[in-house]
């Protein structure tokens, strides 16, 4: 019990560490970069010059959501990994939740 107790706490200071850590995702090459923390708000959003020049809305929002989803991406792999080291490996269900996680 004490055991379990322990992965919990450490799962929970890995959370809060993800949270707290930047992913960025870009999008055309560095047309579009957005920044988001673990928990993905996004932090900020940078348009290239080039593109605010052309004003083709549709494409700035669509290259918006592709470097959102990047970064989205390298948020779930930094947080997998290091949930798989502080679980020693032991593969948690997709969509079980540990209490005080998530």
């Amino acid at each position: 019990m004490q055991k379990a107790q322990k992965m919990q706490q450490e799962l929970e200071k890995i959370q809060k560490e993800i949270n707290l850590s930047e992913f960025t995702g870009v999008a055309n090459g560095g047309l579009v970069t957005v920044v988001i923390n673990g928990a993905t708000d996004i932090l900020s959003i940078e348009i290239s010059d080039s593109l605010k020049e052309d004003l083709d809305l549709t494409l700035i929002a669509d290259m918006v959501i592709l470097a959102f989803n990047d970064a989205k991406q390298k948020a779930n792999v930094v947080s997998a990994e290091k949930m798989k080291t502080a679980t020693a490996g032991l593969p948690i269900p997709q969509g079980m939740k540990i209490p005080g996680l998530f």
